[in-house]
């Protein structure tokens, strides 16, 4: 009977701790995006050749 106790405390720390890194994420969602909005933002052009011309290099992406 005490480890079903024990199981539901330890589910409730896992979701407390879940539920921290979601909040935390989702302050700090400015700095995290990994995402381009496209018209606006560019992909950086790498120093080296990849086999693709500049002009076309947002284009493949």
């Amino acid at each position: 009977m005490s480890e079903y106790f024990i199981e539901i405390v330890n589910g409730v720390k896992t979701f407390l701790t879940g539920m921290k890194m979601t909040l935390q994420h989702y302050n700090n969602k400015e700095e995290l995006v990994a995402t381009l909005q496209y018209p606006h933002e560019k992909w950086p052009i790498p120093e080296r050749n990849i086999g693709f011309e500049n002009s076309e290099y947002n284009l493949i992406r």
